[in-house]
């Protein structure tokens, strides 16, 4: 089988810690965007979920993982008690998760790995509100886009790639989502501050299939869009593994309140 539907969506934690903040002409069409996203997955009938993600402190701390992914069974979230969700115990899939690991090893990416994982904000997030079925297996892959040195951005694109060509080969229906983005100062004083013209300049790029805005941080309104925009490394893998060419563009805006620019994309690829 293949990539059967791909998305990239925001995580921000807002989303779930503090729905009420944006004016109901913000808030009301971003959540029907990603409940829309939640059926045309579902309508995918996956057999997993493979998430490309960011991870806030949660696991790592001294040692960083540039990727990193968890083989185990199972994973559990979320690791803030403050973001409202009920905790979860979400199944993994080793089997395709070990041939993920030992494919990048065979084709020069260094990956670290594991059996267990604290979710946060970053897998917790797109997993509640998509209305994930919680028995449905689901691979996180954390994507370092949050402490420097990071790699580059044309890397995790070509992984990305690498990644496609065993999907093409497994027997599983897969889904992939990145999550992450876009524009946004997490943390800092700076927070709440968008760069809407970097945004777009993604958005575009993805909607005309243009692969440059995932291989080459795009330099429209980069200076104004925040260490948070380095987050664009899990959309990257996200669009090369999926195989996508073109996206639609369910919602975005521009949401102080939840911390940044918030988009949810369909990257259209198996009849999604």
């Amino acid at each position: 089988m293949t990539v059967v539907s791909a998305f990239c969506v925001g995580h921000g934690p807002g989303l779930l810690a503090w729905p009420e903040r944006p004016s109901a002409e913000i808030a009301t069409p971003m959540f029907e965007a990603y409940r829309e996203v939640g059926e045309r997955l579902r309508t995918s009938r996956p057999e997993v979920i493979v998430i490309f993600t960011a991870e806030h402190f949660a696991n790592f701390f001294s040692i960083r993982p540039s990727m990193y992914i968890n083989i185990g069974d199972r994973t559990h979230g979320p690791q803030e008690a403050w973001l409202g969700a009920e905790p979860r115990t979400v199944p993994g899939h080793p089997d395709l998760a070990v041939a993920m690991l030992q494919h990048s090893f065979d084709h020069d990416f260094d990956l670290a790995y594991g059996h267990d994982l604290l979710l946060d904000h970053g897998t917790i997030v797109p997993l509640d509100l998509l209305s994930i079925d919680r028995s449905l297996p689901v691979i996180p892959v954390i994507v370092n886009g949050l402490v420097e040195p990071m790699a580059p951005l044309r890397r995790y694109a070509s992984w990305g790639e690498s990644l496609r060509k065993l999907f093409e080969q497994r027997p599983e229906r897969i889904a992939v989502l990145g999550a992450g983005g876009l524009s946004h100062w997490p943390g800092m004083p700076e927070q709440g501050q968008v760069s809407e013209v970097w945004d777009q300049a993604v958005l575009d790029g993805l909607v005309r299939g243009d692969r440059s805005v995932v291989e080459v941080m795009p330099a429209a309104g980069r200076t104004e869009a925040g260490p948070g925009a380095e987050e664009l490394r899990a959309w990257a893998v996200a669009v090369c593994a999926s195989g996508s060419r073109s996206a639609e563009v369910l919602n975005y805006a521009a949401v102080p309140e939840w911390g940044g620019g918030i988009a949810v994309v369909d990257l259209c690829v198996g009849g999604s």
